[in-house]
């Protein structure tokens, strides 16, 4: 069989070094927003075998066995008890020819997820690690890739939640300066996938997050992470059928300058190896989707890998501009 385009499919064998195998049991005793996921989604068919595309490798005869969930649900879901990353086994999906747009890999545990410049990333059970394929974006767009979704999931998650999410340059999602989720993209000649991850329940301990980053903060486990996907990726599919044809990039971004972190607030830049900042102010997004801050009086414009910004507020923690 092919996974249909509405389908959630949970991958009942292992894949060697990029997933485990897993059921709907085992999943459910994962964490109890997981349990309701499961049962929401059920009840579950046991498949033969998930269809490779010809021309794969050693997965080509065998397929992949797994359950299928009865309910339909706004596009693709591959369900993964654990992988290496959902960034990986994303991209092997799309390598075998299963992997459409807007089509997504939800795992529960990942033992190598990673953000920008592929440091750690923690995952941890009941929270939301996504990874979807991404449809291309206009010429005119191409430079603002991690900041529509980042964007559109504040926006979500500000309704969901009945609070304000601010999005603290390029792709982190903060809520009262405490990080509750994170974009990645990455990008592969023309095609791209977006991770996304969501505190739906906890957010890592200090010791567990990297030095100077933003404090962690969790969404109260309102939601699943399923449904919370659906909520997202059916937005998403909206914005890009029916407002991004007739929008311009520079409402766009002036849309996102309105949740932009810090602005106006005296920040520090910190130069990769130069230990002292270098006291600025936060002005907003130029057209080319950088960090536009005022230094003594002369406005800069940054980009994702240039610097690390600091909040100077006594009562903030630095953070770093690189990942999730």
């Amino acid at each position: 069989m092919l996974l249909a385009g509405k389908s959630v499919f949970l991958l009942g064998e292992d894949i060697p070094g990029l997933a485990l195998a897993g059921d709907p049991e085992s999943l459910a005793r994962e964490h109890p927003l997981w349990a309701r996921s499961i049962q929401e989604l059920g009840p579950w068919e046991e498949t033969g075998a998930l269809s490779i595309a010809q021309g794969s490798d050693k997965f080509r005869h065998a397929g992949i066995k797994g359950w299928l969930s009865t309910k339909t649900h706004a596009t693709g879901v591959f369900l993964c008890f654990s992988c290496s990353s959902a960034l990986d086994l994303a991209w092997q999906l799309w390598q075998w020819g299963l992997f459409q747009d807007w089509d997504a890999v939800i795992a529960i545990r990942q033992w190598a997820g990673r953000g920008q410049l592929r440091r750690p990333w923690s995952s941890l059970p009941g929270n939301l690690h996504v990874v979807w394929r991404h449809p291309p974006l206009p010429s005119g767009w191409r430079g603002l890739v991690s900041l529509v979704p980042a964007w559109l999931s504040a926006r979500v998650l500000s309704q969901l939640e009945g609070r304000q999410i601010l999005i603290k340059w390029p792709n982190d999602l903060l809520w009262r300066d405490g990080k509750v989720g994170g974009i990645l993209v990455e990008q592969r000649n023309e095609r791209t996938l977006v991770g996304l991850g969501v505190n739906l329940e906890a957010a890592p301990q200090p010791a567990g997050l990297r030095e100077s980053v933003v404090g962690g903060a969790a969404l109260r486990g309102r939601i699943n992470p399923v449904n919370c996907w659906n909520l997202l990726v059916s937005e998403y599919v909206n914005w890009y059928q029916n407002i991004l044809p007739s929008l311009h990039p520079e409402d766009f971004l002036q849309n996102f300058s309105a949740v932009l972190a810090w602005k106006g607030r005296p920040v520090l830049l910190h130069e990769h190896g130069c230990e002292n900042g270098l006291p600025a102010v936060v002005l907003g997004i130029s057209a080319e989707g950088g960090l536009k801050v005022s230094v003594e009086g002369v406005t800069r414009t940054v980009f994702p890998g240039d610097i690390r910004l600091a909040s100077c507020s006594a009562s903030d923690q630095s953070t770093d501009l690189q990942g999730i």
